[in-house]
C-alpha cells in the first residue's frame, strides 16, 4: 500500500457503496411493488439486489479499515463483516449464472420449460443462498482481529485469517483454488454457453438484445477477471513456483487492491445491466413512483415506454368490454399477436410473459370473446386457445369459445378439450363443416379454483384438436 494513496482508495469506495445503496434499493422496492405480476427473472433480480446490497454495507468497514491502518472493531465484527462479504460474493455470482441460464430456458428451451420454471425459482434461489452461506463458513470461523506481529506492543489490530504461520500459505491457496473455481470459472462457463445460445437464436431485428448481453459478458470479465489473475500469480509466488522479490511483491499487492476495487464495483453495475436498461423495470418504477403520489400523471404518461407493442386503438380497446367493428387493423401476415381475455390480472400475467420472454408485436384485449360477434371475423390466420372445458356450472361454454374462434380464423383452430366430449365436439365440427383432428391425447392436473371443487386437483384427459374449414 506504501505506492497507493489510502484516500483514494477510501473515496472510491464510498462512492461504490453510495451507488449500490441507492440502485439496489430502488430495485429491491420496484420489484417488491410488483406483488402478483413478478416473473422468474424479477425474482431473481430482486435475490441479486438483495445480495449486492449487503455485499455493499461491508465496504464502509473495509474503506475505515484501510483509512486508519488497523482494525478498530471487535472480532465478532470481524467475522461477520467478512463472512457477509464472502457469501454475499458467491450469492451474487451464482445468480448472475442462474439469471443466464433463466434467459437461456426463455428463449431457447421455451416450450420444454415454460410451464415449470416459476415452481422452481424459489428452490433455486434458496439452494444459492444455502450454498454461499456454507461456502463462507471457513472464512467466519479462521477471520479473527487480533495485533499485527510488527504492531504486537500497541493496542492496533488487523482482521485477517488465525492460523499458524506454517499453514497460513496453503490456506491462502485454497480459498482462492475455490475463489477461481466456484465464483469464477464456474458461473463464467455456465454464462458463455448460455448466452452464446441465446445469441444465436435471436432474430436479425433483436440486435440491440444481442449487445446486451455482449455489454453482460464484458462486465462480468471486466470485474472478475482482473483480480482472479493477480489472485493466481500471487498464488504461484506464494508456492514458490514463481520467483518472488520485494520489488515484485509490493506490485502484487497494489495490483491485488486495485483489483479487488474493481471487483467490488460489480455490486454498482449489476443494477444498471440487469435493471435500469431495461424497458419494463423501468415502466414499473414509473409505475410505483405514480401510485406512491411521487410522480405526477403528464410526467408518468411522457416517460413511460411501452415494451409491448399497442396501438393507440388497442389501449381503448383494452378498457373496453366490447370492442367495435373497425378499431382492429391487422398488421400482414405472421405480423401480430393478440390475447384475449376478460380478466385484467390474467391480462397482466400475459404482458409479464411476454416482456420476460421479450417478445415483439404482441397486443392485448380486454373482452368477453363471447360476445366479439363478427368484429374479427377472419381476422387471423391461426387461433390457439385453453377455453373453458363447458361441464356443469358453465355447460356449454367450451363451445361458444370454439365457435368465435372459428370465426375468427382463417387457416386452423388449435384447442384443448375434455377427451369425454370429444363426440360432442365431433357432432359440432359437422353442423358448422370444419374439420376435426385430434392431434395429442393428454393428461391434466386441473387445480381446484372454486369454492365447489372438493379435490385440490384433478387429473384429467384431455385432446388437443385442430380445427380446419372444409
Amino acid at each position: 500500500m506504501q505506492y497507493m494513496n489510502s484516500t483514494v482508495l477510501v473515496l472510491v469506495y464510498i462512492i461504490i457503496f453510495s451507488l449500490s445503496l441507492l440502485e439496489n434499493t430502488v430495485v429491491i422496492f420496484v420489484v417488491f411493488s410488483m406483488k402478483n405480476r413478478r416473473t422468474s427473472t424479477d425474482i431473481y433480480l430482486m435475490h441479486l439486489a438483495i445480495a449486492d446490497l449487503f455485499f455493499s454495507l461491508t465496504l464502509p468497514f473495509w474503506a475505515a479499515y484501510f483509512h486508519a491502518g488497523h482494525w478498530m472493531f471487535s472480532t465478532v465484527m470481524c467475522k461477520l463483516v467478512s463472512g457477509l462479504q464472502e457469501a454475499t460474493f458467491y450469492c451474487c455470482v451464482f445468480l448472475l449464472a442462474c439469471i443466464s441460464v433463466n434467459r437461456y430456458l426463455a428463449i431457447v428451451k421455451t416450450t420444454q420449460f415454460l410451464t415449470q420454471k416459476r415452481h422452481l425459482v424459489g428452490i433455486v434461489c434458496a439452494m444459492v443462498w444455502l450454498c454461499a452461506i456454507m461456502l463462507s463458513i471457513p472464512v467466519i470461523l479462521h477471520r479473527e482481529a487480533f495485533p499485527h506481529h510488527f504492531l504486537e506492543d500497541t493496542p492496533l489490530h488487523i482482521c485477517h485469517d488465525s492460523l499458524p504461520a506454517d499453514n497460513i500459505d496453503s490456506w491462502r491457496v485454497g480459498l482462492r483454488i475455490i475463489h477461481h473455481t466456484l465464483g469464477f470459472f464456474l458461473p463464467f462457463t455456465i454464462m458463455m454457453y448460455c448466452y452464446g445460445s441465446t445469441v444465436c437464436h435471436l432474430r436479425n431485428s433483436q440486435k440491440q438484445k444481442a449487445m446486451w448481453i455482449l455489454c453482460i459478458v464484458l462486465a462480468f470479465i471486466i470485474c472478475w477477471l482482473p483480480i482472479n489473475v493477480t489472485e493466481f500469480i500471487d498464488n504461484l509466488m506464494r508456492a514458490e513456483q514463481l520467483m518472488e522479490t520485494c520489488e515484485q511483491r509490493d506490485r502484487i499487492d497494489v495490483a491485488l487492491h486495485i483489483t479487488q476495487v474493481m471487483s467490488f464495483s460489480h455490486c454498482a453495475i449489476n443494477p444498471i445491466l440487469y435493471a435500469f436498461t431495461q424497458k419494463k423495470f423501468r415502466n414499473e418504477l414509473l409505475t410505483s413512483l405514480f401510485k406512491k403520489g411521487l410522480l405526477r400523471r403528464d410526467t408518468f404518461f411522457k416517460y413511460r415506454v411501452e415494451s409491448v407493442h399497442s396501438s393507440e386503438s388497442t389501449r381503448q380497446m383494452i378498457s373496453s368490454p366490447s370492442p367495435q367493428p373497425g378499431d382492429f387493423t391487422p398488421r400482414g401476415p405472421h405480423q401480430l399477436c393478440v390475447g384475449f381475455d376478460i380478466d385484467e390480472d390474467a391480462l397482466d400475467i400475459f404482458k409479464g410473459n411476454v416482456e420476460d420472454f421479450e417478445l415483439s408485436n404482441i397486443d392485448m384485449v380486454q373482452c368477453d370473446v363471447c360476445s366479439i360477434g363478427s368484429t374479427y371475423a377472419k381476422k387471423f390466420d391461426t387461433v390457439i386457445m385453453n377455453p373453458p372445458f363447458g361441464t356443469k356450472h358453465n355447460q356449454g361454454i367450451d363451445m361458444q369459445f370454439l365457435r368465435t374462434a372459428i370465426s375468427m380464423a382463417s387457416t386452423a383452430v388449435y384447442s384443448l378439450h375434455k377427451t369425454s366430449t370429444r363426440d360432442h365436439i365431433q357432432k359440432k365440427a359437422n353442423d358448422w363443416k370444419v374439420k376435426m383432428e385430434v392431434i395429442a391425447e393428454l393428461r391434466y392436473d386441473l387445480p381446484a379454483s372454486y369454492k365447489f371443487h372438493k379435490k385440490k386437483s384433478v387429473d384429467i384427459q384431455v385432446d388437443f384438436i385442430r380445427f380446419t374449414p372444409t
